[in-house]
C-alpha cells in the first residue's frame, strides 16, 4: 500500500524598517557656498574649484575649471580626501571590468547507464585602470566623483541629539523627523579636500605646483522613518550641500503552513487508495 505524503507550503513574508538620514554640508573655511545651488566655491585668477556633494551615499563630486590661457594639471595621486586624519588618495586603486560572457553545455548517457557532459565559455572584457593626472586645456574644465564620504558616522549622533521637528513634504503633508544641528566644533564628521594642481613653467620647463585644502563639515542631520528624501526639496532640488544614506535594520519573517487542510485531503486520499487495494 502506498502511502500519500502529505506536502506542507510555507509562505514567508518578510518585512524591514528603512530609515534615511538627509545630512547637509557646511565650510567654516574661506569657500563660497551659493545660496541657490548649494555648491562650494574656491577660485582664484587660475582655476575655479567646485564641490558638490548630492546625491546617495555622499559621493564628493570635484570640478576644476582652468582660467589660464595654458593647459592646467590635476595630479590625483597627490591629492586626497582626509577624514579623521585619515588621507585617501582620489586616484583609487580600482580596476573597472566590464563585459559580457557566454557558455553552453551538453550531456549524454551510454549504454552502460553512465552521464557525461562537456561545457564550453568566454568572456569579452574591457578593464580601465585609474587615471593619476587630468589634462584641462585652456578655458575648459573637468569634473571627477572618484571618492564617497564614510557611511558610519550618523551612528555615533545619540538619540538624545535629536529634536522632533515638524515639516511638510512636497505633497502637502505635515511629518514628525528628528533633527540635530550641529557646529564645527561638535559636528560628528569633519572632512578635508586636498589637491594638487600644476602648470609647466615655461622658462624650466618643470612643473609649477598650486596645493589646496579646504575643510567641511556636516551641520545638520535629519532622521526620517516615514518619509522618502524625494518629498524632501533640498533633495528634489539636488543641492550640492545634501546627500543621504539609507539603513536598513532588522528583518522580520511570518511563516504560514496551510497544515490542516492538507492533512485531511491526505487522509481522504489514503482512504481511496485503501478502498481501491481491497476491491482488487
Amino acid at each position: 500500500m502506498k502511502k500519500f505524503v502529505p506536502y506542507l507550503f510555507f509562505s514567508i513574508l518578510l518585512s524591514s524598517c528603512s530609515t534615511y538620514y538627509l545630512s547637509k554640508v557646511d565650510t567654516a573655511d574661506a569657500l563660497v557656498k551659493d545660496d541657490q545651488s548649494g555648491l562650494f566655491i574656491v577660485e582664484n585668477d587660475s582655476l575655479k574649484i567646485t564641490y558638490n556633494f548630492f546625491g546617495v551615499d555622499a559621493p564628493v563630486n570635484v570640478e576644476v575649471y582652468n582660467k589660464l590661457n595654458e593647459p592646467l594639471y590635476i595630479d590625483w595621486q597627490r591629492s586626497a580626501l582626509i577624514v579623521d586624519d585619515y588621507a585617501t588618495s582620489y586616484m583609487g586603486d580600482e580596476i573597472d571590468i566590464q563585459g559580457n560572457s557566454f557558455s553552453s553545455g551538453s550531456g549524454y548517457v551510454t549504454r552502460d547507464g553512465w552521464t557525461g557532459g562537456s561545457s564550453f565559455g568566454t568572456f569579452n572584457a574591457q578593464a580601465t585602470l585609474p587615471r593619476g593626472m587630468d589634462f584641462i586645456p585652456p578655458k575648459a574644465r573637468v569634473e571627477r566623483t572618484k571618492l564617497r564620504l564614510p557611511d558610519d558616522f550618523f551612528r555615533n549622533i545619540s538619540n538624545s541629539e535629536y529634536k522632533n521637528q515638524e515639516i511638510a513634504d512636497l505633497d502637502g503633508y505635515t511629518n514628525t523627523v528628528k533633527v540635530s544641528q550641529f557646529s564645527p566644533e561638535n559636528t560628528p564628521l569633519t572632512f578635508k579636500s586636498y589637491l594638487t594642481v600644476y602648470v609647466i613653467d615655461k622658462s624650466s620647463n618643470q612643473p609649477r605646483l598650486m596645493n589646496f585644502e579646504h575643510e567641511f563639515y556636516v551641520s545638520e542631520v535629519v532622521k526620517m522613518k516615514n518619509l522618502r528624501p524625494e518629498n524632501m526639496l533640498n533633495y528634489r532640488n539636488q543641492r550640492g550641500d545634501t546627500f543621504v544614506f539609507r539603513e536598513v535594520k532588522g528583518t522580520t519573517a511570518a511563516v504560514l503552513i496551510g497544515s490542516a487542510a492538507l492533512l485531511g485531503a491526505a487522509a481522504a486520499a489514503d482512504n481511496q487508495i485503501n478502498k481501491k487495494n481491497s476491491a482488487n
